[in-house]
C-alpha cells in the first residue's frame, strides 16, 4: 500500500497529537481539578463594622458616646471590598443622618478587600438615641446589617 507525501504527513501529525495528549493527559486534568478546588476554597466574607468610644479599643458592645464626643469605627473589609463611605443611620431606621469618608486602605470609591480601615465621627450636640454605622459591601451587595451601633446621650 503506497502513501503519498500528503497522507503520510497527515497520519504522522495525528499520531504526534495523540501522543502529546496521551503523555500529558494527567497534567491537563490535574490543572482543571486544581482550579476547581481553588474556586471552592475561596471563602466569601462580608464586611463587618465595629463602634467604640475609645480609639484604642476596636469593638465594644453598644458603647455610650456623649454629645459632642467622638465615636470610633473599625471596618473589616470583606472579600469583595466595600464602598469608601461609612453611613450612619438611626438604629430604628429612617434616612441616613451622617456620612464618614474612609481613607486607610481605600482608594477611589472602594476600600480594598480583606483589609482593615477606620474612621472617627464627632456626634453632634443635637443627637440622642441609638445609631449604627453601616458600610456598603460588594460581597453581599447591600449595607452591612447590623453593625457598629452606639448610643448617644
Amino acid at each position: 500500500m503506497a502513501f503519498d507525501k500528503r497522507t503520510t504527513l497527515m497520519i504522522l501529525s495525528v499520531l504526534m497529537i495523540v501522543a502529546i495528549v496521551g503523555l500529558n493527559f494527567e497534567q491537563f486534568t490535574g490543572q482543571l481539578i486544581a482550579k476547581k478546588e481553588a474556586r471552592e476554597a475561596y471563602e466569601v466574607v462580608p464586611s463587618k463594622v465595629y463602634a467604640s468610644n475609645d480609639p484604642s479599643i476596636v469593638k465594644m458592645d453598644n458603647p455610650i458616646v456623649r454629645n459632642g464626643k467622638k465615636v470610633y469605627f473599625t471596618i473589616e473589609v470583606g472579600s469583595e471590598g466595600a464602598k469608601r463611605r461609612l453611613a450612619i443611620y438611626r438604629a430604628e431606621g429612617g434616612p441616613r443622618v451622617a456620612q464618614v469618608e474612609l481613607d486607610e486602605n481605600c482608594g477611589g470609591n472602594k476600600c480594598r478587600p480583606d483589609r482593615v480601615t477606620w474612621a472617627d465621627y464627632r456626634a453632634p450636640q443635637s443627637w440622642e438615641g441609638k445609631y449604627c454605622g453601616r458600610a456598603w459591601d460588594y460581597t453581599i451587595k447591600q449595607y452591612t446589617i447590623p453593625g457598629g451601633c452606639f448610643t448617644v446621650l
